[in-house]
């Protein structure tokens, strides 16, 4: 796998590349020092091969991952971190399901996490960097349990 930070990525709107990448979380209320699960679906509706596809997703201190828990496809991938996780080639029509878990470290009203997805793709014997964005997850932390109805 190339270095992405050594190429110049163009990020684009799922609608322009056909590649839909959807994020939900277990839940939509927890507390500090609970364990939530993110599931982030990317389906290539592309008419080629999306290639060397990788998610990102910034944790920036407010979760703790628990790598042992990172699938792709229902397999265990061994990361430290969700700063380029290794999902593979997709062919057309091809969906591809990462699963993680991570502890909440810190209080913060509401936590809006968004998964990047990286890849190429050859465009007339172009290769072509891109990324597509997913939709922003809005997880509420509650000082307390009573507030919320979940039972973490």
């Amino acid at each position: 796998m190339a270095c992405r930070s050594c190429r110049r990525i163009k990020i684009v709107n799922d609608g322009c590349c056909c590649i839909c990448v959807t994020s939900t979380c277990s839940t939509h209320c927890t507390k500090v020092c609970c364990q939530v699960t993110y599931t982030v679906t990317v389906k290539n509706n592309a008419s080629t091969t999306i290639n060397d596809v990788c998610l990102h997703v910034p944790l920036d201190g407010v979760f703790c991952l628990d790598p042992s828990t990172v699938t792709v496809n229902g397999q265990a991938v061994q990361v430290d971190c969700l700063d380029a996780v290794p999902v593979g080639d997709l062919a057309s029509g091809q969906t591809s399901t990462i699963v993680y878990s991570c502890t909440v470290m810190e209080y913060k009203r509401y936590i809006r996490t968004r998964a990047l997805v990286t890849f190429y793709m050859c465009c007339c014997c172009e290769r072509k960097d891109m990324g597509v964005y997913s939709n922003v997850n809005c997880l509420q932390v509650c000082p307390c349990c009573c507030c919320c109805n979940n039972q973490n």
